[in-house]
């Protein structure tokens, strides 16, 4: 899959800084394609060749990018295992993926280097190293396969997904296009390279001729200041948790001060509808400069989507004049739904991209339909875990939505996180969960099933600590709206509420940062069986 030298101009301008403990290392456009070229010539020299499976395994580095972008050229097929295999013996990994070879991040893991089929990236040793052979690949390729995957679905075990070179190439041009991606935007990056996501990206910065600026995640907020970035894509979570340090800034700004910047909004807003947005944002950029500041003070445009994110943090960041967009998409297809800056429907993921068709199936799924699906097939997973299915050419994404006339697609939830009552009565949560977080003391709301069916478990996650005299009120509230919005549970409700940060780390969110409701019903309802 040809990377280097697709930009859309005649000479690679973009260039890689990289943030670390040590300082920032930059490298020009023509340092980085020298040494994927040199990684090119070591891979051949020990036989890989198009088709070849190799594994990737480690931190982000940027040899990983190197090495990653020098197999594509190559026509390699990487197989790249995230954080959570770096347990597992590498020639158990090597045996059950069929792999001919083994890279290491220079960050990852030392074990198993002894193996001529295993190296450090970046110190392959044709006098040392060379591929084994595979017999009986239990997963062979083909002639579009880029890369093996593996995501988490929503109950956190994994499944592996092919990664299709046509559907790649596809997702960074209708993307780049929708969002007016050019060479003048400079993209950070600061989640793992092991998630398709972030490598899509730096492709596209790549192929594009952006700049492309990486720090670690322990370095984001530092990352943002020094290198003033103009484009990012993060998870809710990140900017949730942005929004409540801001308001707590805020909260802390005199009273009159806070009456200014009330009157400063309504005016921007009032601006928007007569002289348009590119006036507003300026006034806004000015009022809340502070705000701007956080995220480098240059951004142009934020995307997130990879999990839930409440229409009220979406409108904050508006009233700021940050531009946070919502959007759509799943490994399997790639980004489905964007909103743009010309068309931000809050509440809404948006209309669909080039390519892509929506449709919703008789039960409320959202289906997709693109000639150049993200990925192909799927391979290695536990059935229990797969929620999206391939059938009749489209891509059942176990998505619940409804289109508007106009084509823009909201989301209602996920088919596998329906509650059902005993009595046989569906309960969607993420709509509830949607109305409870518009409260500003709740960060976080989750409902699961409990009892076989019988009572309904609200967990809510406050924004702080509260006081006793605070909590009877909330709790009086969430359970009304749940008790209005779900009657058959309305007298079957138990409520759990927690200031406890939801986590990967404390698995109440998936490695791709959804919530973990087996997980929260076994740490907030202990010993209650499921709906």
């Amino acid at each position: 899959m040809r990377l280097l030298g697709s930009s859309q101009t005649t000479q690679a301008t973009y260039s890689i800084r990289w943030l670390s403990a040590d300082g920032i290392r930059d490298y020009t456009a023509k340092e980085f394609e020298t040494r994927v070229d040199f990684e090119k010539k070591a891979l051949s020299q020990i036989g890989i060749r198009p088709g070849t499976k190799v594994g990737i395994r480690g931190d982000n580095s940027f040899l990983w990018m190197v090495s990653d972008v020098a197999l594509a050229e190559l026509g390699a097929v990487s197989v790249v295992f995230p954080a959570e295999f770096n347990d597992h013996a590498l020639e158990d990994l090597i045996s059950t993926y069929g792999l001919s070879f083994c890279l290491l991040s220079d960050a990852a893991p030392k074990n198993g280097q002894t193996r001529s089929d295993v190296a450090t990236m970046g110190q392959i040793d044709p006098n040392r190293h060379k591929t084994s052979a595979v017999e009986n690949d239990p997963y062979p390729v083909t002639d579009d396969d880029h890369s093996f995957v593996f995501s988490s679905g929503t109950s956190g075990a994994f499944k592996g997904m092919v990664i299709s070179q046509k559907g790649i190439l596809d997702q960074v041009e209708t993307f780049c296009d929708a969002l007016g991606i050019t060479g003048e935007d400079c993209m950070l990056l600061f989640m793992p390279f092991s998630s398709l996501q972030n490598r899509v990206m730096y492709y596209g910065g790549i192929m594009r001729n952006l700049d492309i600026v990486v720090a670690p995640s322990t370095q984001l907020l530092d990352g943002l200041k020094q290198f003033r970035p103009t484009f990012l894509v993060a998870p809710p979570i990140f900017y949730e948790a942005v929004e409540k340090s801001i308001k707590a800034a805020l909260a802390r700004t005199p009273a009159v001060a806070r009456i200014a910047l009330f009157i400063a909004s309504a005016l921007a807003r009032t601006i928007r509808i007569v002289g348009g947005t590119s006036t507003s944002s300026r006034l806004l950029h000015s009022v809340y400069a502070k705000a701007h500041a956080v995220f480098g003070g240059r951004m142009r445009v934020m995307v997130t989507g990879m999990a839930k994110i409440g229409p009220s943090t979406l409108e904050f960041y508006e009233s700021l004049g940050l531009p946070l967009v919502q959007v759509y998409g799943l490994t399997e297809c790639g980004v489905v739904c964007v909103n743009t800056l010309s068309n931000n429907q809050i509440g809404t993921v948006g209309r669909p991209l080039a390519g892509n068709t929506i449709s919703i199936a008789d039960d409320g799924e959202i289906v997709v339909h693109k000639d150049a699906p993200q990925t192909s097939r799927f391979f290695h997973f536990e059935e229990s875990s797969e929620d999206t299915r391939f059938e009749g050419g489209g891509v059942y994404t176990g998505d619940l939505g409804h289109l508007s006339e106009d084509g823009t697609l909201t989301l209602v939830g996920r088919k596998k996180s329906t509650i059902v009552g005993h009595s046989g009565v569906k309960v969607q949560p993420e709509p509830i969960e949607k109305v409870l977080e518009e409260s500003m003391l709740i960060s976080k709301a989750v409902l699961v099933g409990l009892d076989n069916g019988r009572s309904l478990g609200i967990v809510l996650q406050t924004t702080r600590r509260l006081t006793k005299p605070e909590l009877a009120p909330l709790e009086n509230d969430a359970r009304n709206i749940v008790g209005s919005m779900a009657t058959s549970f309305k007298d079957h409700l138990r409520l759990s509420v927690c200031d406890e940060d939801f986590t990967t780390e404390n698995g109440l969110l998936t490695r791709n940062l959804k919530i973990n409701r087996h997980a929260v019903r076994a740490r907030f309802f202990e010993g209650a069986p499921a709906a």
